[in-house]
């Protein structure tokens, strides 16, 4: 059987410095604002460490790295960037030596400008894109109500010694309520503040909120002999269970921009079969929000998604990995444009473009050129960026937790003892 070996380099050297790009710790901002971050988040990295989530429980290897969410690489980078922002622009603080060192000069900047962040969404392991947060400290949750009446009461004195006894058992029922106060009670005295979090949320349940992917898929795109790429932009609606397995009414937009089919079975073509696999470039938009939706409906269409394990095809993924490197952990799923309307905390709105990764791009580049030089006119019409815009993103770094670390250090000297 005929290999591919000029072909694996290439795509090997794509994956490389596309992990290169992350092996560094560092983390791009896409997109900021006063209440919200937008993160480009690579493949194979977890957003938070959940149940839901399925976090690696496996003790580490020599040499491993622990897997740090999201989340916490997000809160470390704008930390660092807003340090590296307050030492350039106002270069020291009153309230510092500087005769002092300056990783504690550094950890000082930190305390102050250290602010909470929140997941507004999620994305699944495998797959890429742009990943939303809120900032968690817009003011307190909880808007006090007034209690003057209360307190009227209790400083109320009287003579009568019948209206006394009266008045003091109101004083004690008082007293009992403002300590005991029930849910009802509760919701009339107290306020519930909807914060950026739970606004952001909301609105990307909304059909209001675009939410563009693009999926690499196994077919050419034709479906029981009807081109689905002459169809423009279609609806799916169909029923998919939950991780509970209730079902529940799924809608997701559809648009199969381009496709290539395998070449016709012959022994001699094995080098052309492994250059020029059955795939095509597909767009999703998801109008509900079912778990893992846009994977289980392109399943539904008989075009799985490359990477997929859950609703894909074993065979074809084995195939990829062996002959095109597809890597561990990888869907071929990405976010490539996040909408949302206006709100409260986004007056401005948002919409945020995150570029093809380097993997999807050199997949494209190197199995399927035409089908990437068919999808660029109407990938640009969609807004999705194709390669990395001129203007410069912002870039933090993020660092592992001491607790991680000293993980790291007794899987050396377990392995050293052995």
């Amino acid at each position: 059987m005929a290999t591919c070996t000029t072909s694996s380099n290439t795509l090997n050297d794509v994956n490389t410095r596309s992990i290169t790009e992350q092996s560094n710790k560092t983390v791009t901002i896409l997109d900021r604002g006063p209440n919200h971050v937008i993160a480009m988040k690579p493949s194979a990295v977890l957003c938070h460490h959940d149940s839901w989530a399925g976090s690696r429980k496996k003790k580490l290897k020599v040499g491993e790295e622990p897997e740090i969410p999201m989340l916490q690489r997000v809160r470390d980078a704008i930390a660092n960037i807003d340090c590296e922002n307050m030492i350039n622009q106002s270069g020291a603080d009153d309230d510092i030596d500087h005769n002092d060192d300056i990783d504690d000069y550094d950890n000082i900047i930190y305390g102050k400008i250290r602010r909470k962040i929140n997941l507004v969404h999620r994305l699944d392991r495998g797959t890429s894109g742009a990943l939303l947060f809120a900032f968690a400290d817009d003011v307190d949750d909880v808007l006090d109500v007034d209690d003057d009446d209360d307190a009227a009461t209790k400083e109320k004195t009287v003579e009568d010694p019948y209206i006394g006894r009266i008045e003091k058992k109101n004083i004690a029922k008082n007293e009992f309520i403002q300590k005991n106060k029930d849910s009802h009670h509760n919701c009339q005295k107290r306020e519930k503040k909807k914060g950026a979090t739970a606004t952001l949320q909301e609105e990307m349940g909304k059909s209001t909120c675009i939410k563009t992917y693009v999926a690499l898929v196994r077919g050419e795109g034709v479906l029981r002999g009807e081109d689905l790429k002459k169809k423009g932009w279609f609806e799916v609606n169909h029923p998919i269970k939950d991780v509970k397995g209730r079902v529940n009414d799924a809608t997701t937009l559809f648009r199969f921009v381009a496709g290539q089919a395998e070449p016709q079975d012959d022994d001699d073509n094995e080098q052309i079969r492994i250059m020029q696999p059955r795939m095509s470039l597909v767009l999703a938009r998801p109008q509900t929000g079912r778990w893992h939706q846009i994977r289980k409906h392109l399943n539904y269409l008989s075009h799985h998604i490359l990477g997929d394990g859950s609703h894909g095809c074993s065979k074809t993924n084995k195939e990829w990995k062996m002959k095109r490197n597809l890597k561990d952990e990888r869907i071929f799923l990405h976010l490539a444009r996040l909408q949302i309307p206006p709100t409260k905390f986004t007056p401005n709105g948002i919409d945020c473009s995150c570029p093809l990764p380097l993997d999807m791009l050199g997949v494209l580049r190197i199995y399927a050129p035409d089908v990437l030089d068919q999808a660029v006119p109407s990938l640009e019409s969609e807004g999705i960026l194709i390669n990395e815009p001129e203007k410069k993103y912002e870039v933090g770094s993020y660092t592992i937790p001491d607790v991680l670390l000293k993980a790291m250090e007794m899987a050396r000297i377990e392995d050293k003892g052995r």
